[in-house]
């Protein structure tokens, strides 16, 4: 129960990160420094959302899944949710791995969708228990799955997020989508309103 406790704990504390006012349009990533200040990085301008892409490799949204909606939002636009969703889809396909404390986001107008990695190993040595930051991947496929779960949940084009995980954290990963503009733009925090 104690270790449990510890990790709930660890998850709480992961960092989240602001969009810049202004970020155009595309897809990029963000890291940290040491400082804790934030590093966007572009990655790809948007692409169309009836853009041909590869298959993708089979996810692994078959491990625990938990759905979150913001309450009392409002529906997003479905086109640039969409538009949203089609970069975070180019840019994970074939399960692109994600380094330790690194995201992804993609915006398109109000709207961004994201991958949230807060996958860990936990290291124990006697009575402490450390936490360190790991890579994993992003995945089109659990995106597409987790778009179905949130539309179930939430209702359609509705602010939410799907965090998919392992019992030893050596997956922890959370698709979204959210307002971008109005409410706020902190995301990978469990969200804006969360």
């Amino acid at each position: 129960m104690h270790l449990l406790a510890t990790l709930s704990l660890l998850a709480a504390c992961a960092p989240a990160f602001t969009v810049p006012k202004g970020q155009p349009n595309g897809v990029y990533s963000v890291t940290y420094n040491p400082n804790g200040t934030e590093i966007h990085t572009f990655l790809s301008p948007p692409v169309a959302v009836n853009a041909t892409t590869a298959s993708d490799v089979p996810g692994i949204l078959s491990l625990r899944s938990s759905v979150k909606a913001r309450q009392y939002s409002t529906a997003l636009t479905t086109s640039t949710t969409n538009a949203a969703n089609a970069g975070l889809d180019a840019q994970c396909i074939g399960g692109v791995l994600v380094g330790a404390g690194k995201d992804f986001y993609s915006i398109s107008s109000c709207t961004v969708a994201y991958f949230c990695n807060f996958s860990y190993h936990i290291f124990s040595s006697g009575s402490i228990i450390t936490s360190n930051p790991i890579g994993t991947r992003c995945y089109k496929s659990d995106r597409q799955k987790s778009a179905t779960i949130i539309n179930g949940q939430c209702g359609g084009f509705f602010t939410g997020w799907n965090r998919i995980t392992s019992s030893d954290g050596s997956y922890d990963g959370q698709y979204g989508w959210e307002e971008l503009c109005g409410a706020g733009s902190n995301f990978c925090g469990r969200g804006v309103g969360g």
